[in-house]
């Protein structure tokens, strides 16, 4: 009797070791995971001292942090993987397996990769921009990845602005439905913005979107209006990405403007 009565005792010291340890061993890991893991984003531009480079086409160049240590690179027609570590606001980027084809001209692949490699700080903005400060002092500008709208169109389908996300702030539309685009047809689009409206042209190349000038009526509206921060993120859209009832503009300056379909955000305003 003695001997069982040992023997639980020892059984159960050892599960409460074991289970203290499984716990420590739980915190340990959680203290390692980041908040970059499982994100995915597209380079927008970087900002060096006194000059701004934009890219042409975001989706071809991305970070793809598929775990809390890996991370995959497209940099235009090459692609990569290795291996990273965040900590902070400190990132390492080791360096990276890559393919090495010729890209076409202007093909800024080698600029992305060679900056990405010295990789000192990072930095999120609300959910979906990122900056990552290099060693020469230049910043990366990121967005976060939505899936291309490659191949549709905008015509006949309307848009009310929730807001934009700027690389130092969030601006969030106090009343969507007051700021909207409707795209009537394939090459033209009008506009509103709080009290006024307008209309003018756009072009789609791909997923790159030119809006041409607008005539805009110009009455005062009430205090509080969003209007002219709805116009300026409009003008400088660069790119944009349609994923079910949201779309995003990508702006030559980083920023992201978000929309949902029209139809979707009036139905939250009842």
């Amino acid at each position: 009797m003695k001997r069982t009565i040992i023997e639980v005792g020892f059984t159960l010291a050892v599960t409460v070791v074991l289970s203290i340890s499984a716990l420590g061993m739980n915190a340990d890991a959680s203290a390692q995971r980041n908040d970059l893991a499982g994100t995915k984003w597209n380079w927008v531009g970087t900002q060096m001292r006194d000059t701004r480079t934009t890219v042409e086409n975001p989706f071809r160049y991305n970070l793809d942090f598929t775990t809390d240590t890996k991370v995959v690179m497209k940099a235009d027609c090459n692609t990569g993987n290795g291996g990273y570590v965040a900590r902070g606001n400190s990132l390492r980027i080791s360096a990276m397996a890559m393919t090495r084809m010729a890209c076409a001209p202007g093909s800024q692949g080698s600029l992305f990769a060679q900056s990405v490699s010295s990789a000192r700080k990072y930095r999120l903005v609300g959910d979906n921009s990122l900056s990552i400060e290099v060693a020469n002092g230049a910043t990366l500008t990121f967005v976060r990845a939505l899936s291309p709208s490659v191949g549709l169109g905008l015509e006949g389908t309307k848009w009310n602005w929730l807001g934009t996300q700027t690389g130092t702030e969030k601006i969030v539309a106090s009343t969507p439905i007051k700021y909207s685009l409707d795209f009537k047809t394939a090459t033209t689009v009008t506009v509103r913005a709080d009290c006024n409206t307008g209309s003018g042209s756009y072009k789609l190349e791909g997923d790159h979107i030119t809006f041409g000038p607008m005539a805009m009526t110009m009455m005062a509206c009430p205090p509080g209006t969003q209007d002219h921060q709805f116009l300026q993120s409009l003008g400088v859209a660069n790119t944009y990405k349609v994923v079910l009832d949201t779309m995003i503009f990508v702006g030559n300056d980083g920023s992201a403007m978000l929309f949902a379909r029209a139809a979707t955000s009036a139905k939250l305003q009842e």
